[in-house]
């Protein structure tokens, strides 16, 4: 749930942003035709503000000799002589200016005018307003976050709905194959064990060998969808495992299945070998490995395993696994979920790319070579910080 929430989110988010650069083109239109209807407005408010002071200039008598100069909350104004020099000043600064020209200074608009003959002998009216961008701005900014918002909520719940019944299907099934994995671990077991136990009283015989090679491969496949399911839910933490017993006892264990197709395993292991690695996933590792190795390999032939170290400070280690086998055509394919090399004999399932994400998980690389109709070499080179000698 929290899972395709945080994907939906990321995903409405990514729907936002893209949208919002496609929007703030005509945005950007707007905001300019905005600043110059707030110019325009404001130069207008002006021209009337001077239009009113010239008025009352012009409706002074001869004679008067008091007269109160007209003064605004909104706007500032200034009479000077011919020679610019100022007759009377309601504001703090008068930049230089023409005849008939708005001058945008220090967040004042500032417009001078020509004055007729008058009582006062002023020849220029100034008149002033304060003036910004910042309400074009502010407006500008609340209807972009304003679209931003709608579109990132609108596609957050409509992603979120598209969602669901896919995570629903996905718990439903999730549940299955867990409740599945579970209602089959009993039966193998039960399986493998009187296998065993019949093996013991009737000896060996060809038919007890094959069931029990192909309950195997099963209880392989049975463990490789299990960690699968798992792995999404549970951290596999590290641990010290000696790699030379541990690859000793699986190939212990795949030898009833070698010798089903009259295969041989050789060994050619470095003892006291040890790696930093959680013992389920370096299962994980060597069961695949044998496993596909075994279906390849043709009857009669050799499986050759080998453990060594890379260097002579033993700050490196090698495990390669090479079979008498068919080849691989593209050796990068293997690792796709459900990639098929073969028709007869089937793909290699989900196991490599198993592995693929355990190595990525723990920096081991895979280096695969091979040569159709003769064989391939599957190799693991463990990282120094995997790496460990034992006593």
């Amino acid at each position: 749930m929290q899972k395709s929430s945080n994907v939906a989110f990321k995903f409405a988010l990514l729907f936002s942003v893209v949208v919002i650069l496609i929007v703030s083109i005509p945005l950007f239109f707007y905001a300019s035709l905005a600043i110059k209807h707030t110019e325009f407005t404001q130069r207008q408010e002006l021209i009337d503000q001077s239009f009113a002071l010239k008025q009352k200039f012009y409706s002074i008598k001869e004679g008067t000799v008091n007269f109160v100069y007209p003064r605004s909350l909104l706007f500032g104004s200034a009479i000077l002589d011919e020679h610019d020099h100022a007759i009377f000043s309601l504001v703090d600064f008068i930049p230089a200016m023409v005849e008939e020209e708005f001058v945008h200074f220090h967040n004042q608009l500032f417009y001078k005018t020509t004055l007729e003959e008058n009582p006062l002998g002023a020849r220029y009216l100034i008149v002033s307003k304060n003036f910004s961008y910042n309400v074009v701005l502010i407006d500008f900014l609340m209807l972009l976050g304003v679209v931003l918002v709608l579109i990132f909520v609108s596609s957050f719940w409509i992603l979120r709905r598209s969602i669901e019944p896919f995570e629903k299907a996905n718990r439903y099934m999730d549940t299955f194959f867990k409740d599945a994995m579970h209602e089959l671990k009993t039966p193998l077991g039960i399986i493998q064990l009187n296998l065993e136990i019949l093996r013991e009283k009737l000896g060996s015989h060809k038919g007890f060998d094959r069931a029990n090679a192909a309950l195997k491969v099963l209880v392989t496949l049975f463990e490789d969808i299990e960690y699968f399911i798992k792995n999404q839910h549970i951290e596999y933490l590290p641990a010290c495992t000696a790699l030379s017993d541990f690859l000793h006892e699986r190939i212990d264990y795949f030898s009833d299945i070698a010798q089903t197709k009259e295969i041989s395993f050789e060994r050619q292991i470095q003892e006291g070998v040890w790696v930093e690695i959680n013992r389920m996933e370096l299962q994980r590792i060597l069961d695949n490995t044998f496993s596909n190795a075994l279906k390849y390999t043709n009857p009669k032939k050799s499986i050759k395993t080998r453990l060594y170290y890379l260097d002579q400070e033993k700050k490196r280690v090698v495990l390669e696994v090479e079979d008498e086998g068919i080849g691989i055509k593209d050796t990068h394919a293997i690792f796709g979920r459900y990639y098929r090399g073969d028709n007869i004999r089937g793909g290699f399932g989900i196991g490599l790319s198993i592995v693929k994400n355990i190595c990525e998980k723990y920096g081991i690389i895979i280096s695969v070579r091979s040569h159709v109709g003769h064989g391939s070499v599957f190799s693991y080179t463990f990282p120094v910080t995997l790496a460990r000698e034992g006593s």
